[in-house]
């Protein structure tokens, strides 16, 4: 695993994939508010930051040739657009679920060919944003990728805690909950 950044509210780090030799996953974890003023936001370093910004974000990190996919620990990023019906949208686009207006679906047309995991509703891992900033700050940068390495883990237990849809080139690719 390696830690690239840790903020007071948010925090990313990168692993080998397990599946896919030579490729590794992107996990940025931080607030998702869903839709503020019609466009779909998360917070990173106390600002607001839209697909696009997020993704200029990504490719200053990473390698994204190495990418396979990036998983947004973050609340609502595969939440529609309120009132999406009333917009616009190619008919093409239409017959396909009705993500295509949330983060994870535009960050991943952004991202071309990488998947994106996003979350419907609430998600939670058992290393807060809060929690990791403080041991940051006391233990430093390499205890903090050891402690992430060791302890990160998602909470998947509750109906309003785990519903992950993937997103591939802007596009719903599958999906995952627990009833």
């Amino acid at each position: 695993m390696r830690l690239i950044k840790v903020y007071s509210d948010s925090y990313v780090f990168e692993e080998p994939h397990q599946k896919v030799q030579g490729k590794n996953r992107l996990t940025i974890a931080c607030h998702g508010f869903g839709h503020i003023d019609g466009i779909s936001q998360v917070v990173m370093d106390d600002q607001y930051r839209n697909a696009v910004q997020l993704a200029l974000s990504i490719k200053t990190w990473t390698d994204v040739d190495k990418l396979h996919n990036i998983r947004l620990v973050s609340c609502e990023t595969a939440n529609p657009a309120p009132n999406e019906e009333y917009l616009r949208i190619t008919p093409d686009l239409r017959r396909y679920p009705p993500w295509i207006t949330s983060f994870g679906s535009q960050l991943s047309l952004f991202l071309p060919d990488i998947l994106v995991k996003a979350y419907m509703g609430t998600i939670d891992s058992d290393c807060s944003d809060s929690f990791t900033w403080n041991f940051y700050t006391k233990h430093g940068h390499d205890d903090t990728n050891t402690m992430l390495s060791k302890y990160f883990k998602l909470y998947k237990g509750g109906l309003d805690h785990y519903h992950s849809v993937v997103f591939l080139n802007g596009r719903f690719h599958k999906q995952h909950y627990i009833e």
